[in-house]
C-alpha cells in the first residue's frame, strides 16, 4: 500500500508538472492572439523557472503595461532583463536549431537583437537613441534578418531602431508598422496612430491615426497608450468629431492603467490648465 500510495503521489505531480508545462507553452500563442494578461499568467511557471522566451514576452508585456496594470517599475524590468542576459549562450545556441518552434526561434533572435544594441544592463525606459547609434543598430538589426518578415515583435524593435537610430528608414518602418499593426499587434497600432498623427513615413491622416487608436484602445485589455491617442483626437477633433467628454473618458480609462502622460492630460483638463497635450511619440516594442 505505502509503493501505491508513492506512487499516486508521483503521478499526481507529473500530471501537475505536464499542465504547467502545457500552461506555459500557451503563452507564445495567447501574446499572438492579442490576450496579454493571460499570456502572462500563462508564462509564470516558466518566468519562474528563469526560461528565457517567457522572459522575452514578459519584458514586453509588463514594459508596455499590456496586461491592463501599470508599467513596470525599474527593478521589475532588469529582473526580467538579466533573464535573457544570463541565457545568452545558450540562446545563441538554439536560435537556429530546427527542432524547437520557429517563434521560440525568433523570440531567441530578437532577444539578442536587443542584448547587442543596449548591452547585459536593463535600459532606462524609454530608451534615448540618436544617429550616434547606428553602428550598434547594425549590429543587431543582423539578428532580426529572418526574423522580422512576420514576426511583430522583432518588426516593433527593428522600426525602432530604423526610427531612432537611421532617421533615413522611417518609410520602411512604416510599412513595417502598418504590416504589425494589421496582424492585430496592439503595440504597433498605437505606433501606427502616432505615425499617422505626426505624418512620419507617410502622409498625415487624422483618420487613419484615430482608427488605429481606437484599435488599439477598444482591445481588451485596451492599450493605455491607444487610450490617450483617441482621447487627444477627441479633445482635437482630430479624425472624430471634437468631444471634450468622450476625450476626457478615454484619458481617464488610460489613466486608470498607469499611463503617465493620460494622468497629465487629465489632470490639465480638470484643472482647466492652459498646456499642450501629453502624448507618446515613440516607437514602442
Amino acid at each position: 500500500m505505502p509503493g501505491f500510495r508513492l506512487m499516486l503521489q508521483l503521478s499526481i505531480a507529473a500530471l501537475f508538472l505536464t499542465a504547467g508545462a502545457a500552461l506555459a507553452q500557451s503563452g507564445p500563442e495567447l501574446f499572438r492572439q492579442g490576450r496579454y494578461r493571460e499570456a502572462y499568467a500563462a508564462l509564470w511557471p516558466a518566468l519562474q523557472a528563469g526560461e528565457p522566451e517567457a522572459a522575452f514576452y514578459g519584458l514586453i508585456i509588463r514594459r508596455n503595461g499590456l496586461d491592463g496594470r501599470a508599467p513596470a517599475r525599474p527593478a521589475e524590468m532588469a529582473a526580467l532583463w538579466n533573464i535573457l542576459a544570463a541565457n545568452q549562450e545558450r540562446m545563441n545556441a538554439s536560435s537556429d536549431d530546427p527542432s524547437l518552434a520557429r517563434d521560440t526561434r525568433e523570440a531567441y533572435r530578437t532577444a539578442l537583437a536587443q542584448l547587442s544594441f543596449f548591452g547585459p544592463q536593463a535600459p532606462a525606459w524609454p530608451p534615448r537613441v540618436g544617429p550616434e547609434d547606428r553602428p550598434r543598430a547594425l549590429a543587431a538589426a543582423r539578428h532580426l534578418q529572418a526574423a522580422a518578415h512576420d514576426f511583430t515583435p522583432a518588426m516593433n524593435f527593428l522600426s525602432f531602431l530604423d526610427f531612432n537610430a537611421h532617421r533615413g528608414r522611417q518609410t520602411q518602418a512604416f510599412s513595417r508598422t502598418l504590416k504589425a499593426a494589421e496582424q492585430g499587434d496592439h503595440l504597433a497600432m498605437g505606433n501606427a496612430a502616432w505615425l499617422y498623427r505626426e505624418g512620419l513615413g507617410a502622409e498625415k491622416n487624422n483618420l487613419r491615426a484615430a482608427h488605429w487608436a481606437r484599435r488599439a484602445g477598444d482591445a481588451s485589455p485596451g492599450e493605455a497608450r491607444g487610450q490617450n491617442e483617441l482621447g487627444y483626437c477627441y479633445e482635437s477633433g482630430r479624425g472624430v468629431s471634437r468631444d471634450p467628454e468622450e476625450a476626457r473618458n478615454w484619458y481617464r480609462r488610460s489613466a486608470e492603467q498607469g499611463h503617465a502622460p493620460a494622468k497629465l492630460n487629465l489632470e490639465r483638463l480638470e484643472s482647466k490648465r492652459d498646456a499642450p497635450p501629453a502624448l507618446d511619440n515613440s516607437i514602442r516594442f
